[in-house]
């Protein structure tokens, strides 16, 4: 019996040593294996890194894109504020001359009328003078006086006709010499 435990135990040990190596092989293939993921794991990472570095490197460079499209539009905002500034002065400006323009207006038909009335009474000179003529110097008028009088009739009567159908000012300030 102590010689079956002897033989046993080199058994045993053998046994036991096989044990200890096949777990030692198990556990160096283990660790080759996850020696390989981590290798992969890694360089996964590293590429993941590499994608982040040239994401960041693009997005900074659309930033300072955006950067001085906001200086720019920042400047034309300015501008387009100016230019409707000056477009406001000039509106008031126009404004404030477009007040004026109904007294010019009335001014400009007080002068017609006055005009009218010189050129009438201008060619109711002509016309008594050339009534007073006698026979005789009649013909010796130059045509351009003749034609200057006719011009004169021809204006007046036009002018007239305007005054009588304008509307926009009032009678009382027409001259007070034309119906």
């Amino acid at each position: 019996m102590a010689n079956t435990k002897l033989n046993n135990s080199p058994n045993s040990n053998l046994k036991s040593l096989q044990n200890i190596m096949h777990e030692i092989e198990y556990l160096r293939s283990s660790r080759e294996q996850q020696m390989e993921e981590t290798m992969l794991c890694n360089h996964r990472l590293e590429q993941e890194l590499w994608s982040c570095k040239e994401t960041i490197a693009a997005l900074e460079e659309s930033n300072r894109a955006l950067n001085r499209e906001q200086v720019s539009m920042r400047r034309k905002v300015e501008e387009a504020r100016q230019a409707l500034l000056s477009g406001l002065g000039k509106v008031k400006e126009l404004e404030s001359k477009a007040n004026h323009v109904p007294a010019l207006q009335r001014h400009v038909l007080q002068l017609e009328s006055e005009l009218l009335y010189y050129r009438k009474d201008l060619l109711c000179r002509l016309v008594c003078e050339y009534k007073e003529m006698s026979g005789t110097l009649r013909p010796l008028l130059c045509s351009n006086t003749m034609w200057w009088i006719g011009w004169l009739a021809q204006s007046l009567m036009t002018s007239l006709l305007i005054m009588r159908h304008s509307t926009t000012v009032p009678s009382s300030t027409r001259f007070p010499l034309i119906t």
